[in-house]
């Protein structure tokens, strides 16, 4: 059995290939129950989030494939500011509504979106082709309520 590789893999590739090394074993993933796989890398011991919060994040992004690795598709660290938005609203990927509601801040997590859950049958430039699995690594810096 051939384990997962990640095309656009940045540094964090010892990370995400830790995690997914298990997929060819016990990998200890858990499961939301609309399908986004989990693993809390580290569990932090902040604020809890839920649906209606505002969370401020860290992610990067790849595409799930086989073959070569190379860097993230998507970093809001390499685009020098973290993503802040309200918590279980349309206006993001469904599959970031669904992995990061129970984060605590101050926790780190690895998601694994099938595609209905995250880009569908749409791509994003170059980098992410129509109907990708993608694997996103999620920094939970803040939460906070919804402004009124």
């Amino acid at each position: 059995m051939m384990c997962t590789t990640y095309r656009y893999l940045p540094l964090l590739a010892l990370l995400v290939a830790l995690a997914d090394a298990g997929a060819c074993h016990a990998d200890g993933f858990s499961m939301t129950p609309g399908g986004v796989e989990y693993r809390d890398l580290h569990a932090g011991n902040g604020a809890v989030a839920s649906a209606g919060d505002v969370v401020t994040v860290h992610l990067a992004g790849w595409v799930r494939v086989q073959g070569p690795a190379d860097a993230a598709f998507f970093s809001t660290r390499r685009e020098g500011r973290p993503l802040k938005f309200l918590l279980g609203t349309p206006r993001v990927m469904p599959g970031w509504n669904e992995g990061v509601q129970g984060m605590r801040a101050g926790g780190r997590r690895l998601l694994r979106i099938p595609p209905q859950l995250g880009l569908g049958a749409r791509s994003f430039e170059d980098a992410v082709p129509a109907n990708a699995q993608l694997v996103f690594l999620v920094e939970l810096l803040e939460v906070g309520p919804a402004a009124h």
